[in-house]
Parts: structure tokens; sequence; C-alpha cells
């Protein structure tokens, strides 16, 4: 039988390989998204959130993507679109647009807003989400 082989990795290394899991993670969790978009085609209440949550793993994957708005609707809608790697292409969706009126509040008054959520939702629940998504390996992951 072989010896097993330890290598010892430095931090940037370690950092790297975590980046590399944490990227191939992000790029399975976006196909499936988009199996997912496209199984709901004709259901957009169930397909919207799904086309945001794409659109945020294409950002954290440094994809091409954003929103633009289609001028030829009026109003005009959103058009949420990802340019997919390798020359896959862009793929983009409509979205309806937020058709409730400004409130008026700044930056201040947003975050203090959101602050408010986050107390009514309570410190605890949050702080566990926190946890979550900060843990470096799945051993560091709550147990529910």
């Amino acid at each position: 039988m072989e010896p097993i082989k330890i290598t010892v990795l430095s931090d940037a290394e370690r950092q790297a390989k975590m980046n590399q899991i944490a990227d191939a993670v992000q790029c399975e969790l976006l196909a499936a998204l988009l199996k997912q978009i496209e199984k709901h085609e004709t259901n957009y209440q169930e397909r919207e959130p799904l086309v945001y949550n794409a659109l945020g793993i294409a950002k954290k994957l440094n994809y091409p993507s954003g929103i633009r708005f289609d001028s030829t609707d009026n109003p005009p809608w959103p058009v949420v679109c990802i340019t997919l790697p390798d020359g896959v292409g862009e793929v983009s969706w409509h979205c309806p647009p937020y058709t409730e009126p400004f409130t008026g509040y700044d930056t201040a008054k947003k975050y203090k807003r959101c602050q408010e959520y986050v107390k009514r939702v309570g410190v605890e629940k949050a702080a566990v989400a926190n946890d979550f998504m900060q843990c470096e390996d799945s051993s560091d992951w709550p147990h529910f």
C-alpha cells in the first residue's frame, strides 16, 4: 500500500483552493437555476426570483451581467442579462418593473430601515445566517 502523502498548503494556496471550490459550487448553482428558470418560463411569479438569484451568482462569478431596460415596452421593462462564459453567449429575461412609488429617502434612512428589519427579524436569526455565509468549510456550517 502506498503511503499517504500530505501536502501542507500556505494560507494563500489554501485560500486559492477555497476560491476554486466556491466558484465551482457557484457554477453548479447557476446551472441548476438556469434549469429552473427554463422550467418556469411561463410562470413569471416563480421565474422572477430565480432570474434575480441567477444574476447575483453571475455577478459573484464575474460574468458580464446586469440589467438593461427594453425601451420598446411602455413603461420600459427591466431585462436581466447574463453572458455565459466560454462562448456560450448572452441570455436574458424580461422581469416586471417595480411599480410602487418612491417614498423619498436618503442613504441614511435606507440603512435605518434595513437595521429595523434586522431587529424585527431577530438578531439571533440574522447571526445564524451571517455565520452560515461566513464559514469556510462545511464542518463549520450550522446544523438545523
